[in-house]
């Protein structure tokens, strides 16, 4: 997956989308009750990426950041959007660029993953890359 400015590819965003495991639908949770990825559910269809934001980098700190990539793990509720509380760095080669994704990750909207044909929460995991 490559978000470089300001073409992104939104068609292989949507494409990373593989890594989702469903979860608890609960969607409002205080820092303390955030949900982890351990015992989640199964899922019949996955999360699917609908937008996220260009990244919020200057042209010259983006430069500096050639080659650099970041993976995040989420949760994205049954509507769609993303359980803040939930947003991880799995892995990153670069800390600036894992501080912009999750920022820029927070605004993104999905199409929430699906169990006998009904919304559910799903696990995302989504990777970043400057190319």
């Amino acid at each position: 997956m490559t978000l470089c400015p300001p073409r992104i590819s939104r068609i292989a965003m949507a494409l990373v989308v593989a890594y989702t495991v469903a979860a608890c639908t609960r969607t409002t949770r205080p820092q303390s009750d955030c949900p982890t990825q351990e015992n989640a559910p199964g899922f019949d269809i996955p999360a699917v990426l609908i937008y996220v934001p260009d990244l919020a980098l200057p042209p010259e700190e983006r430069a500096s950041m050639l080659g650099a990539s970041v993976v995040l793990a989420f949760l994205v509720d049954e509507r769609g959007a993303v359980v803040p509380c939930t947003i991880h760095i799995v892995r990153t080669t670069d800390r600036r660029l894992a501080a912009a994704a999750r920022t820029a990750i927070r605004m993104a909207r999905f199409r929430p993953a699906r169990i006998n044909d009904r919304p559910t929460s799903g696990w995302v995991q989504l990777p970043f890359e400057i190319r």
